[in-house]
């Protein structure tokens, strides 16, 4: 970019060289005619200035033909605009820091959202994966039975696809030490619903039992060896095979495990196939599959025809077993509202709350630069008297309104960066889908109008009040040290009386907040401390039947 905008340079001096080189080359021109005509140096040289007419009136009607009036007005007040910066080094600083500040926390505060809210899942058609699930209602529990995923995925027409999964944690043998990770069983629709292409090796075929490592868990515990694929690895002292690893990046998008689950959220060490087992004959032992279960949606259907259909496959499933499934409701909905769950209003909330910062600071800027236009009417009176127009002073303000945005704005992102990267170090799981945050190409956007709107609303508040400056009482002699105009006076007011507002509007909502947060701390989860669960396959071969449920699930 430096390097073009040299060239334009260049090219701007070479073209007004050749243009004084022309002239001058047609005043010799005109000055030899006159000298054959009879005439001394002297009057030659008069006689062709006079014909010629004004030399700087005919540089500038072509510097109009090149250049528009307007770009090159422009260009003379970004370079008014950097000497202004510069004379007042301590007063710049102070307005692009608080800029800074407030832009930053607002493009953080948005990438996230971008992120969380806006961004599609990474998944193949992921507007139409959905979440389903059939809640306990005396517990916490959003399993789904093996005899109704079966069911579902033998006579479901509204659905393509449709998988079970479990998230738990299990002990792999890796060699010299046995790890404890963070497990994904899943049934055989999984990964055509994730997308999952391994970088090395194969996803396990249907019926086959396998695992695929995480690239990240493959280059920790087993060195990036590919020559483990294919063989077994003891998992729960059981020899399963490794069939694959996927690729670097890649994770998959899934609501966080229940409470009740004893499971910690986090990256997922590696995905466990898992067979669905047909449930034996019904009676009061029988014992089922608990799973998580997403699909979707063939093209064109809806969620309530979805859900129609699936509760009455569910009703027929439980007429079959009888009292063994008691009634329960089914819930049907986006995947994406699943994963994000309460965190949409928070953060929307959140967003709200780092706007309100950035008014602040907008507010203090503005006051700033009402105080230095009081100083400078002085320089605006003077402008005024040798003809430049209110437009243009108001244009010259708006300009060097925007230069300090644009710094500011360009230190804001670079603060939203920092504020983000410390925040997926320090709280990954703190709000879902967190560190999928990055400043993409619709977050710079947001920060470069958030930074053109912060220059306009502080530009031209002292604009419109220096613009009010009587010229013949600012350059009277006496006048020498202007003080501030009335309406600059009640504008700072005015402006100081909303930062307070906002100010306590913030501070409100945060005591609100903090309360809320000490009230939760205060009252019982409902759900056990210690692990319900063991691991995955102590809830994929969990008995249904209620008098055999743990204590802290029956809670």
């Amino acid at each position: 970019m430096s390097g073009v905008l040299l060239d334009l340079i260049r090219m701007k001096r070479k073209a007004l060289d050749d243009l004084d080189a022309d002239i001058r080359d047609h005043l010799e021109r005109e000055m030899a005619d006159n000298i054959d005509r009879g005439m001394t140096p002297d009057d030659a040289r008069a006689a062709a200035l006079k014909r010629f007419g004004s030399i700087a009136l005919a540089k500038e009607d072509t510097r109009a033909v090149w250049i528009p009036v307007w770009f090159d007005q422009l260009m003379q007040d970004v370079r008014y605009g950097l000497r202004m910066i510069r004379r007042t080094p301590a007063f710049s600083a102070v307005v692009m820091l608080t800029l800074a500040l407030g832009i930053g926390l607002t493009t953080a505060v948005f990438s996230v959202v971008n992120a969380v809210l806006v961004r599609p899942l990474s998944y193949p058609n992921a507007d139409r994966l959905v979440w389903i699930a059939t809640p306990e209602e005396r517990s916490n529990e959003e399993l789904v039975m093996s005899p109704d995923l079966m069911a579902w995925r033998d006579q479901a027409q509204s659905l393509d696809r449709l998988a079970g999964f479990f998230i738990g944690g299990e002990r792999i043998d890796v060699g010299d030490e046995v790890v404890q990770a963070r497990v994904v069983a899943a049934t055989d629709g999984f990964w055509d619903l994730a997308g999952a292409r391994p970088a090395l090796g194969t996803v396990p075929r249907p019926g086959e039992q396998g695992i695929v490592l995480s690239h990240a868990f493959f280059e920790r515990w087993f060195r990036g060896d590919p020559g483990v694929l294919g063989h077994a690895v003891p998992l729960n002292g059981r020899p399963t095979a490794v069939t694959g690893v996927l690729p670097p990046g890649f994770r998959v998008q899934l609501p966080p495990p229940p409470a009740w689950s004893g499971v910690q959220s986090g990256e997922v060490d590696f995905y466990r196939a898992s067979i669905i087992q047909p449930p034996g004959p019904p009676g009061p032992a029988t014992a089922v599959q608990l799973f998580e279960v997403i699909g979707r949606l063939k093209p064109g259907l809806s969620l309530a025809r979805a859900h129609d259909e699936l509760d009455a496959i569910r009703a027929n499933t439980e007429k079959a077993f009888g009292a063994q499934f008691r009634p329960r409701r089914l819930r049907i909905v986006l995947l994406a509202d699943k994963i994000v769950g309460g965190a949409r209003r928070s953060l929307i909330v959140l967003l709200a709350a780092v706007v309100l910062v950035l008014l602040i600071a907008c507010a203090n800027v503005a006051n700033l630069l009402l105080a230095r236009g009081s100083t400078r009417q002085r320089e605006v009176a003077i402008r005024t008297a040798v003809g430049a127009g209110r437009s243009r002073m108001l244009r010259q303000f708006l300009v060097e309104s925007l230069m300090l945005a644009a710094i500011g704005g360009t230190a804001g992102v670079l603060v939203a960066r920092l504020a983000l990267a410390g925040l997926v170090r320090v709280l990954p799981e703190a709000v879902p889908r967190l560190v999928e945050t990055t400043m993409d190409a619709r977050v710079l956007a947001f920060a470069a109008a958030v930074s053109v709107a912060t220059a306009i609303v502080c530009g031209l508040a002292p604009a419109f009040t220096v613009r009010k400056t009587s010229v013949h009482d600012v350059l009277k002699d006496g006048a020498r040290m202007a003080s501030a105009s009335a309406g600059s006076l009640r504008a700072r007011k005015t402006l100081v009386a909303a930062e307070l507002a906002l100010s306590v509007v913030l501070l409100v909502g945060a005591g609100l907040m903090l309360r809320s947060f000490w009230r939760i701390t205060e009252n019982p989860a409902g759900f056990c401390a210690r692990a319900c669960v063991n691991d995955a396959d102590a809830v994929l071969g969990a008995a249904v039947s209620r008098k055999h449920e743990p204590d802290c699930v029956r809670r």
